[in-house]
């Protein structure tokens, strides 16, 4: 089975590293931190990527348009959300996400690759992969991160 097809369906997230100068730390959306993801490939080449905290603090109204400035940018710091279509490099073992739509404005249109590492548990092949990031800028220093998800 060719990667695209192994990539396709719904995973949940299981672990997430920041790598920097060479240690890793647990990112402050892996699961061991209180957070926790959703990454969707479908058939027809989209893709969605959500990470967030999961105890997040709510806003004082339910108003959709509603929260203090405060309160958003709390929100805005404890979510991560991204959908685009998708490209898969069989030969470089890598997929490519062209982002459409994302909650921080200055990645819409980027192309944002990752690096695929596919592996198994309990006897099966193919049920959890890890996306291996290049180096982002994370606090003023780059800094490369994998996140490995388990196929739901």
């Amino acid at each position: 089975m060719n990667a695209r097809s192994r990539l396709l369906g719904t995973w949940e997230l299981t672990e997430a590293k920041l790598l920097s100068d060479g240690v890793a730390s647990d990112y402050e959306f892996a699961p061991q931190k209180g957070g926790g993801g959703i990454l969707i490939y479908s058939p027809d080449g989209y893709m969605c990527a959500t990470l967030s905290k999961l105890e997040r603090a709510r806003f004082s109204t339910d108003q959709v348009d509603g929260g203090t400035d405060e309160e958003k940018a709390k929100a805005y710091s404890t979510y991560i959300s991204y959908v685009g279509s998708f490209e898969v490099d069989e030969n470089k073992m890598s997929v490519t996400h062209l982002v459409k739509f994302v909650l921080h404005p200055n990645y819409v249109g980027r192309s944002l690759i990752r690096y695929l590492v596919f592996s198994g548990t309990e006897g099966r092949s193919g049920d959890e992969v890890r996306l291996d990031t290049p180096p982002m800028n994370i606090g003023g220093k780059p800094v490369a991160s994998y996140l490995k998800w388990r196929k739901v």
